[in-house]
């Protein structure tokens, strides 16, 4: 855990999406939040090689997990979503 946070994921919504090779995303217990949850769903579309996705752990709640796997599912993912 690295204490990433809503802050975090701002900045890792500018960088993540031009990683395209990036398969493999693991921020369980990083203190992600709503906002953050928010920011990496808005971000799934763009990150066109991620196949899995680690967030449990994180303050997130259940409309926002119910949000993410919206977003995952949209975003054409397969069952790498894991809160």
């Amino acid at each position: 855990a690295n204490q990433i946070g809503d802050a975090g994921c701002e900045i890792l919504a500018k960088i993540l999406p031009q990683m395209t090779g990036l398969q493999r995303l693991g921020l369980n217990a990083n203190q992600i939040g709503v906002a953050g949850c928010e920011i990496l769903a808005k971000i799934l579309p763009q990150m066109t090689g991620l196949k899995e996705l680690w967030l449990g752990g994180n303050q997130i709640g259940e409309l926002r997990k119910t949000r993410m796997r919206e977003a995952w599912k949209a975003a054409g993912k397969g069952e790498g979503l894991h809160l």
